[in-house]
């Protein structure tokens, strides 16, 4: 990452690096302000060790892209690039996917946690993103996840880190939509039929 022959321009360069710290600092603020939100509020967990996961799917995903470009990686799939405007699309879908994660976040409010969990008096948030998607915070990450890939424009790591994120990701989804379920239940049925679960209105 700290090699700017990575990128065609040299303002790429700089470009990636201030959006990726932005992600960096985007999700400690997710931490510590649900941390500390959710200490004092009593929920029921049903988190199955799905926390974990997504924790673990970030980590290896950013490895992922960063070791596909690496010396160390072998040469034939250092050579598996893409276009160097991919770059750009990959910081574009980095920035994005901020935004959107950040959005989702600021519209629950208290109902967002980082474990899957339900609460007495919770309500089934349908507005601003949620009015499409079901769940727009794990879009979000996606999304960026897989703009750092391809800003490496490395074709491996991009079909890699979609496949880690769709695999851990659809996994939470199921854990969580269970939870719902079993809280809302024909309330949240509706709203699952009238709704995508990552994009809207493909899937």
């Amino acid at each position: 990452m700290g090699d700017p022959t990575k990128f065609h321009y040299l303002w790429e360069y700089y470009a990636f690096h201030i959006v990726f710290a932005g992600l960096l600092l985007s999700e400690l603020f997710i931490f510590f302000h649900t941390i500390q939100r959710n200490s004092r509020v009593r929920k029921e967990k049903v988190d199955c060790g799905t926390k974990w996961l997504l924790y673990g799917n970030f980590a290896v995903c950013l490895f992922i892209s960063v070791c596909s470009v690496s010396q160390a990686a072998p040469a034939l799939l250092r050579q598996l690039m893409f276009p160097p405007s991919v770059a750009d699309i990959g910081t574009a879908f980095v920035a994005v996917g901020i935004v959107v994660r950040l959005s989702a976040v600021l519209t629950l409010k208290k109902a967002f946690t980082l474990h899957v969990q339900t609460a007495a008096g919770q309500h089934l948030v349908k507005s601003g993103l949620y009015h499409t998607v079901r769940h727009p915070a794990y879009s979000g990450s996606i999304l960026s996840l897989l703009g750092v890939a391809l800003a490496f424009r490395n074709i491996a790591a991009v079909c890699l880190v979609l496949l880690c994120c769709l695999i851990c990701y659809g996994a939470r989804i199921r854990v969580e939509e269970k939870a719902l379920q079993a809280r809302f239940g024909k309330e949240y049925a509706d709203y699952k039929r009238g709704t995508s679960s990552l994009l809207p209105y493909i899937f």
